[in-house]
């Protein structure tokens, strides 16, 4: 049954990403630079790592995306 659902995950095109340290220690580096939330800049890690970008509807944190092509503001 879990391996169904995955297999439904994986045919919307949908990627895994794996939390290792790549991804942590690039959070961290933004947390501190960009003065953003651990999880915000989780999300903004994973999004420069997988070439993607990071959707929200947060302004002020999107604000301190210093890579523009990282961010897109909802709403």
């Amino acid at each position: 049954m879990l391996h169904a659902a995955i297999s439904l995950v994986e045919a919307l095109g949908l990627h895994r990403a794996a939390n290792g340290h790549e991804l942590l220690a690039t959070a961290a580096k933004l947390a501190v630079d960009w003065g953003l939330s651990g999880s915000d800049a989780t999300y903004v890690a994973l999004a420069r790592l997988v070439g993607g970008a990071w959707l929200t509807a947060d302004r002020r944190a999107a604000v301190r995306v210093r890579e523009r092509k990282l961010v897109r503001i909802l709403g």
